[in-house]
């Protein structure tokens, strides 16, 4: 089968490729890789399976998906942070600015995801504080000060995807008290 082709056998057995990457309950899509290992200078972007589109390697680029910081080619995002995450289905991780705020510099203290539904992505970026508006992303997982700090609203709660995914967006409130 060619690359994005649904697929079963994790040996990679059916794929052109060779390579079925399979995420538990969502299925699997033939690709280029299933680890970073397998692109050489780049990393591997992971499938998404929003619209069925395999693994394909990168050059390592911001935005570009990743395992390691290794692969992570550009100065400006040479960190590979998770983006999403359902817990033991699947992890998207991307080259970005920084893994957490210790990688941001003094005036924008906020490693903050910018999430990409459409595309199952996004990236990290360092965030100055009250600079990120409401309906976009934050750092839930943060130690809170920090996280609520990113957000105009001063106020970072947690968003729920199709009852799978949680992620971080800033917004009005986080309790009724708010």
């Amino acid at each position: 089968q060619p690359q994005d082709s649904e697929c079963t056998d994790p040996s990679g057995c059916g794929c052109a490729s060779g390579n079925c990457f399979l995420v538990p309950i969502l299925g699997g899509w033939c690709g280029e890789c299933l680890v970073d290992a397998d692109c050489g200078d780049g990393g591997c972007t992971i499938p998404d399976p929003v619209h069925g589109v395999g693994a394909v390697c990168n050059g390592g680029k911001k935005g570009d998906g990743c395992m390691s910081d290794n692969v992570c080619v550009d100065p400006s995002a040479s960190h590979c942070a998770d983006i999403m995450e359902v817990p033991g289905i699947i992890t998207v991780a991307t080259c970005g600015e920084c893994t957490d705020n210790s990688d941001c510099p003094a005036q924008k203290p906020n490693c903050t995801p910018v999430y990409d539904l459409e595309h199952f992505s996004g990236v990290t970026v360092c965030a100055a504080d009250a600079s990120i508006p409401n309906n976009t992303g934050c750092n839930p997982a943060d130690d809170g000060m920090l996280a609520d700090k990113a957000c105009v609203s001063g106020h970072c709660g947690v968003a729920n995807v199709m009852g799978l995914l949680d992620i971080g967006i800033c917004g009005e409130c986080d309790l009724d008290s708010d």
